[in-house]
């Protein structure tokens, strides 16, 4: 009876190890999968940002983080102050580059910032996101030029400088030739 016992004893020994194990490789599963769980949760929301990623600037201006209403909002301000010089001999003409028609593209720019980090697989997304943090980017505003402004400024400068040419002219006046300049126009 005592041989009995320590069987039953043994056996329930080695059932509670079993069991134990299987709780264990159990419970680490549980773990495993509410981490893999949340580790997709946080790429989903990494890949899922409506808004500008972190340290992106536009022309300098930094849109971290914003929407790209409110990222446009705060381009609007943002003003074309640059000169234009244009010389002809001895006369100067100063014109804002928005006088000579020259426009900004921020809503070009604002795409562009905004498409960082939303190209390409999962994979590269991720990993020029978190570039991002360490790194930033920049984007620059491209110039663009509306032809017939710049066209018509131009024609009235034309207006302003050509002459019409003279042909140079000799004539003998009391046996002396004299010659008169003219001009080429």
């Amino acid at each position: 009876m005592a041989k009995k016992n320590l069987e039953d004893e043994k056996g329930k020994n080695v059932l509670l190890t079993i069991i134990i194990i299987l709780t264990i490789i159990l419970v680490l599963f549980i773990l495993a999968g509410f981490l893999f769980l949340s580790s997709q949760a946080d790429k989903k929301k990494l890949l899922n940002n409506p808004n500008i990623y972190n340290n992106i600037y536009i022309q300098g201006i930094n849109v971290s983080n914003m929407s790209k209403d409110s990222a446009k909002a705060t381009l609007e301000k943002l003003e074309l102050n640059e000169k234009i010089t244009l010389t002809y001999k001895d006369k100067q003409y100063v014109f804002n580059k928005t006088d000579f028609g020259v426009i900004l593209d921020k809503e070009g720019a604002l795409d562009s910032a905004y498409n960082i980090g939303r190209i390409g697989s999962e994979q590269e997304r991720i990993k020029k996101i978190k570039s991002l943090n360490e790194n930033g980017e920049q984007v620059f505003i491209n110039k663009n030029i509306q032809e017939d402004i710049a066209k018509s400024k131009l024609e009235e400068i034309c207006k302003d400088i050509n002459i019409e040419p003279k042909n140079a002219t000799l004539e003998k006046s009391n046996g002396i030739f004299v010659v008169k300049d003219g001009n080429l126009g």
